[in-house]
C-alpha cells in the first residue's frame, strides 16, 4: 500500500495531491453532476416572489472566504430572530426596474400601478425607529 500525498489548501482544507478535486467551482458540468440547478429550483419555490426566485436560481458556489463569512453572519442573525420569535416577514418585492428607468427620462411620469409598486417596495423601510438603512435613528444626547 502506498502512502497518499496530502497538501493543505489556502483555506485550511486537506486536499489529496494524488486525485485532485472532482470539479472546479466554475465548472458547469460539476454543477450538473450535483444537480445544483434542481436544488436551487426547489429552494426558489419557497421564494416570496419572482425577484426572489430569480435571485435564488442565479446563485453559484463561491470560494471567497470573506463573502462566505458575511453570508454566515447574516444567517446567524436571522436564526437568532427566529429563535426569539421575532422572525422575518418575507414578502414579494414588486419589479420596479422599468418604472425607475422610465424616470430617467426628463418629463416622464409614472402610472398609478407603478407608483403603488414603488410604495410597496419602500414601505418596509418606514418602520418606527429605523432610518432608510435599517439602523436606529435614535440619537443619544449628553
Amino acid at each position: 500500500m502506498t502512502e497518499q500525498g496530502h497538501m493543505a489548501s489556502p483555506h485550511g482544507v486537506l486536499v489529496s495531491a494524488d486525485a485532485g478535486t472532482p470539479f472546479a467551482l466554475a465548472d458547469d458540468d460539476g454543477f450538473e453532476a450535483l444537480e445544483l440547478q434542481v436544488v436551487l429550483e426547489r429552494v426558489a419555490a419557497y421564494a416570496a416572489g419572482p425577484l426572489g426566485h430569480e435571485a435564488i436560481v442565479a446563485r453559484r458556489p463561491s470560494d471567497d472566504v470573506a463573502w462566505i463569512s458575511g453570508e454566515l453572519q447574516t444567517v446567524a442573525e436571522l436564526a437568532r430572530l427566529v429563535r426569539e420569535n421575532r422572525g422575518v416577514a418575507a414578502e414579494p418585492v414588486p419589479e420596479v426596474d422599468s418604472a425607475l428607468s422610465r424616470l430617467r427620462v426628463i418629463g416622464s411620469v409614472l402610472e398609478g400601478a407603478q407608483l403603488l409598486a414603488i410604495r410597496r417596495t419602500l414601505r418596509p423601510l418606514r418602520r418606527p425607529g429605523l432610518n432608510a438603512m435599517g439602523s436606529s435613528s435614535r440619537t443619544t444626547r449628553g
